[in-house]
């Protein structure tokens, strides 16, 4: 049934990621390298459910590279854990998808701009994860303040266009994606594929109405370039 396409699929312990899949297509939306699934625990059983966006605009926002950034993605969690179990969901309806992020008691959101995504997170009471958001080139980031207590901001890179970002493109080394080149795609499934050190530090925020308090958040660290 649609209900339990939503509610019943998930076990205390699970996990769901959903990707957007927007590769470069849209300069306030990215997508987090793969040290973002490091969020997830790396002992114990439990499943892992991917839902991914792919064909969206009949493949123009992914450009046919998410199935292979989802193959990086999973391999990496299979590595850290493998006691767990991944399974990919099919896209359903969008309302089925929605209630999906609602219900889930552990989500990860690798995506950045998504504002169907956004608003779907914000209606999950459980342990939501997501990537930094931006209100586009040259604004920082959003406010960590206005999230939910269950919220926790993963400090890792964000992959935005190279075309208006800095950062991305001295990572991909090219200013716009020919998503038919080969070098293009090795280099963004390298820069993707980065292998970060993480590690969990304390920190003080304020958040509305409820004055000072700790906060975990993850933060990553590159050989060479400390914290």
């Amino acid at each position: 049934s649609q209900k339990h396409k939503a509610v019943g699929l998930f076990g205390d312990k699970d996990w769901l990621v959903y990707n957007r899949c927007n590769i470069f297509n849209h300069a306030e939306q990215g997508f987090g390298s793969v040290d973002v699934y490091d969020a997830i625990p790396s002992t114990g059983k439990f499943t892992v459910f991917t839902l991914s966006n792919y064909g969206r605009r009949g493949g123009v926002e992914d450009q046919g590279l998410c199935p292979e950034l989802d193959q990086v993605r999973d391999k990496r969690i299979k590595w850290r854990n493998p006691n767990l179990r991944i399974v990919s969901l099919p896209l359903s309806d969008m309302w089925v998808d929605f209630a999906r992020l609602v219900f889930a008691p552990n989500v990860i959101n690798p995506s950045a701009g998504s504002s169907w995504t956004l608003w779907s997170l914000l209606a999950n009471s459980g342990n939501v994860k997501t990537v930094p958001q931006h209100g586009g080139p040259g604004f920082p980031a959003m406010n960590v303040s206005i999230y939910p207590p269950n919220f926790e901001v993963l400090k890792t890179s964000v992959l935005y266009p190279p075309e208006f970002w800095p950062e991305t493109r001295q990572c991909v080394q090219f200013r716009l994606l020919n998503s038919s080149d080969p070098v293009h795609r090795e280099k963004l499934l390298r820069c993707f594929d980065k292998n970060p050190k993480m590690e969990v530090i304390p920190r003080q925020s304020a958040k509305r109405g409820q004055g000072k308090q700790n906060e975990t958040i993850l933060q990553v660290s590159k050989k060479g370039q400390g914290k």
